[in-house]
């Protein structure tokens, strides 16, 4: 709190009703504070609990994010437990080739197998997509749909359906600036 403004720099919690006490807490300083500045993910739904959500929103992306090794990135990843069909990924990087391969994913149990392909002339049923855009979908910036829609991946639209299924949805959310 300073010169009648409130900066929240990070808001944590785990329940609904952790949340909403929160913002309690925030709005029982009305009276010291004119303005909040508070830094929430893209997706937060702020506006849904504030009485009259007139208020400005900004969104300032910040950070950029790189996969650096394909196989261990897919093969630690949380990928959802329903892979009950392989999914399988042409990945182009061209800064670190190292990346660039053709990998199969298959669920083995609660893991996630990652098998480096050969790519073959008569292999059509793959997601074919850069490093930036394999980074994006993972890292839960935007959906596969999304991206196909777009023209950024290209594949056949059933393994499109298998991506978008395989991968958790959840909103990736960094608020520790360095």
């Amino acid at each position: 709190m300073k010169e009648g403004r409130l900066s929240v720099h990070e808001l944590g919690f785990t329940t609904l009703r952790a949340k909403q006490l929160l913002l309690q807490f925030i709005a029982n300083h009305d009276s010291m504070a004119e303005t909040v500045d508070m830094t929430v993910p893209e997706n937060d739904n702020l506006p849904l609990f504030v009485d009259e959500p007139r208020f400005e929103q900004e969104i300032n992306p910040y950070f950029m994010a790189r996969i650096v090794n394909v196989p261990a990135f897919l093969k630690a990843y949380p990928f959802a437990d329903e892979m009950a069909e392989s999914v399988t990924l042409h990945v182009e990087d061209a800064f670190l080739p190292e990346n660039s391969g053709t990998y199969q994913l298959s669920q083995i149990g609660s893991d996630t197998k990652v098998t480096s392909m050969q790519p073959t002339v008569e292999q059509t049923s793959s997601i074919d997509c850069s490093i930036q855009q394999l980074t994006t979908m993972l890292m839960g910036y935007k959906r596969p749909a999304e991206l196909y829609a777009a023209g950024l991946i290209r594949g056949e639209s059933e393994q499109i359906e298998r991506l978008e299924r395989v991968i958790p949805r959840r909103q990736t959310f960094s608020p520790d600036f360095f």
